[in-house]
């Protein structure tokens, strides 16, 4: 598929980039970048990295939030809950300052230049955005919003690999975020930076796989979220080695 053969095209590229970190034996920087499916802790990000030690690779989750030392497994990430992809007003900025997207802080939380970004965002564009952008329409509007995003996080972070994910499944619709989702190849096919993660079918969610609310994840779900992530991450880091 596609998207296969753009996350091999992106381990080339990776490869020439990092040598020289390669050959220090520098750990690998990847910044989980998202809403709160990122933010979840230990949500994804704890199994994903116990799978790629144990696998042999030498990885550090970076971002603006560190780890939580009360919690085993928590690492740093850059994952903010109810964040829209941006720019515009969401319901979001209530709680962050007039901010609550990642378009308008990527700047800042960049400056830690990660060799990789795992990027899920796209969920809140249904929920939270609504009569503050009337006439928004997520499924056509939030894929031109998403290349937005990319292009900036590859001015600010031109060493960065970006791998992009699907919007992940809810418990109570077989359709949601289709459009979105159907739209996202189209996003990355020309960026060459940037590679699409189809975690939403990857991971083949069934009942257990979701939280009470059928819309975050449960850590079963989570754990698969993670599996899903490795194999993504599998050639690009092989290629760092």
């Amino acid at each position: 598929m596609k998207y296969l053969t753009l996350v091999a095209a992106c381990a080339i590229a990776f490869t020439t980039a990092s040598t020289a970190s390669a050959q220090n034996a520098t750990p690998t920087s990847i910044m989980p970048l998202g809403d709160s499916l990122t933010q979840a802790d230990p949500g994804y990000r704890a199994p994903l990295f116990n799978k790629l030690t144990e696998a042999g690779f030498n990885v550090k989750f970076v971002g603006p939030k560190p780890a939580n030392p009360k919690i085993p497994g928590s690492t740093a990430h850059a994952g903010f809950g109810g964040y829209t992809i941006g720019p515009g007003p969401s319901k979001a900025d209530a709680w962050s300052g007039g901010k609550g997207n990642l378009f308008v802080n990527i700047d800042g939380w960049l400056k830690i230049q990660p060799d990789i970004v795992l990027l899920l965002i796209g969920t809140n564009e249904y929920f939270n955005i609504g009569t503050m952008q009337p006439g928004y329409k997520p499924d056509s509007e939030g894929p031109a919003r998403l290349g937005a995003l990319l292009d900036k996080i590859h001015a600010v972070s031109p060493k960065s690999t970006i791998l992009v994910s699907s919007i992940m499944p809810v418990q109570w619709s077989k359709t949601f975020a289709r459009g979105f989702n159907a739209a996202i190849p189209g996003v990355i096919v020309s960026r060459p930076y940037a590679a699409f993660v189809d975690l939403n079918a990857s991971t083949k969610f069934a009942v257990g796989d979701w939280s009470n609310d059928k819309l975050h994840p449960s850590d079963q779900g989570y754990g698969k979220m993670a599996d899903g992530w490795f194999e993504a991450l599998k050639p690009v880091l092989s290629a760092h080695r």
